[in-house]
């Protein structure tokens, strides 16, 4: 069937069944060609993309950088549009590659105004929008959507990595510029890293502060969080003993131990564990909560220093062309 479908100069293009990597290119026209990237039966890494190509400049859907919550520019770049990975959805593949061809040859203006300039408008409102936003709304792969609220420093963390995430798309945007006026979306997004990057570099500063704040109240818990684990290792080594000993005399059977038998026992043989335990519990949660805190302000302040410098190299380049 693929053969007779390859042989039939009447079919322009066809759906298949191959697993594994498949990428076959169709030249539509002189100007228009699709490639279909399939990936069909490996889990995780399994895609399903359609690529267009117009005068020999590939198609990206920047607007996907706004729509998901978690996007990769690298991702993005790969297609023009991604279809859910199931058979029926070969439908929605071809008449999205035959609408968009069939537009580039009635209406130039309307193919570049749908399919270039609305895909960057979307983007860069989207970016611009960021600002002045703490709730928002996501799109699922499966085109479901599902809504949010940020707040504090996960907030300029989201927005760092939006805004200055969408510099790697400058490079791609340009490629446009022989076919439409795209100056003043690079203006945009520059202008939106500019705003962004002294809240960065404020963010960064508090929660250098915060984390060492955390820091020394976690050195000081250290001594009874190390003293109250010790104590209940050996309270642990207690209950082996006294569990060993009761089913030397029959009291337990050791291949069924009655946990509720042996505690009651273990309390009525050390009865200031009840409230060592309270003491215990209380204690190593509080190290734990300080520990977890410690470790996402640190993650979040990381990332807030690497878009800050992200920033700060795409400007210094800049300076030197």
């Amino acid at each position: 069937t693929y053969r007779l479908c390859h042989e039939d100069k009447s079919i322009l293009t066809f759906s298949h069944r191959i697993d594994g990597y498949s990428n076959p290119v169709y030249e539509l026209t002189s100007n228009f060609s699709i490639e279909i990237k399939t990936n069909f039966g490996y889990g995780g890494v399994s895609y399903f993309y359609t690529k267009l190509k117009y005068k020999n400049i590939e198609i990206t859907p920047f607007s996907d950088w706004i729509t998901y919550e978690f996007a990769r520019f690298k991702e993005i770049i790969r297609y023009t549009k991604s279809h859910i990975l199931k058979n029926e959805y070969w439908q929605e593949a071809m008449e999205f590659s035959r609408t968009a061809c069939n537009l580039s040859l009635t209406d130039e203006v309307k193919f570049v105004e749908k399919y270039v300039i609305d895909e960057c408008e979307k983007m860069v409102s989207g970016l611009e929008n960021i600002f002045n936003k703490e709730h928002f709304t996501f799109k699922k792969i499966e085109g479901e959507e599902y809504s949010l609220d940020k707040k504090g420093h996960v907030l300029v963390e989201f927005r760092g990595e939006k805004i200055s995430g969408a510099l790697d798309f400058i490079s791609k945007i340009l490629e446009f510029d022989t076919i439409a006026a795209i100056k003043t979306f690079i203006a945009r997004i520059e202008e939106c890293n500019r705003r962004i990057q002294p809240l960065l570099v404020e963010e960064a500063k508090i929660l250098k502060i915060k984390i060492e704040n955390l820091t020394k109240e976690k050195n000081q818990l250290q001594t009874k969080y190390d003293e109250v684990v010790k104590i209940n290792n050996d309270y642990n080594g207690k209950r082996s003993k006294l569990q060993t000993e009761m089913i030397s005399r029959g009291e337990l059977n050791k291949d069924w131990i009655d946990i509720t038998k042996l505690e009651s026992a273990f309390i009525s043989k050390f009865p200031n564990y009840t409230e060592f335990k309270e003491e215990y519990k209380r204690v190593t949660e509080s190290y734990r909560i300080l520990t977890e805190q410690i470790k996402n302000n640190t993650e979040v302040r990381d990332n807030i220093i690497c878009y800050k410098e992200k920033i700060n190299k795409h400007f210094g380049k800049q300076k030197n062309w």
